[in-house]
């Protein structure tokens, strides 16, 4: 079940408040944009510390965006979602593995700090 699912059960049920349930898709908008424009950048790029930097972008906004995302609505669809639903315990467990594939946030931080400031993104 991806991330998504639990904003579609939100959603689907009526639960929450109006903003509860347009942010929850925002967010997942906003995600895949990012994600889109990464991918159509990296059509064209030439430069190949410009397309490493926007993927980063996009890979630590999007990772937390998902977990923005799910914990949001496992909150908004209540404990007896979470009780009922061996899926949603699984999602919040499972939406946290992105933190672990290298590079970490930490690992990364350096280089794209020094990136930011004019020098080459080495990871």
């Amino acid at each position: 079940m991806p991330p998504r699912a639990p904003a579609e059960r939100v959603i689907a049920r009526g639960r929450g408040s109006d903003e509860d349930r347009a942010s929850l898709a925002i967010e997942l908008e906003a995600m895949a944009a990012a994600l889109e424009q990464v991918a159509s950048f990296a059509a064209t790029a030439g430069d190949n510390d410009a397309l490493l930097a926007r993927a980063l972008y996009a890979r630590f906004a999007t990772e937390r965006a998902i977990e923005r995302v799910v914990m949001s609505a496992a909150a908004t669809l209540g404990g007896m979602s979470f009780i009922e639903s061996p899926e949603i315990a699984y999602l919040l467990g499972a939406t946290r593995a992105l933190a672990f594939h290298p590079p970490s946030r930490a690992a990364a931080a350096g280089p794209i700090a020094r990136y930011l400031a004019g020098g080459p993104l080495i990871l």
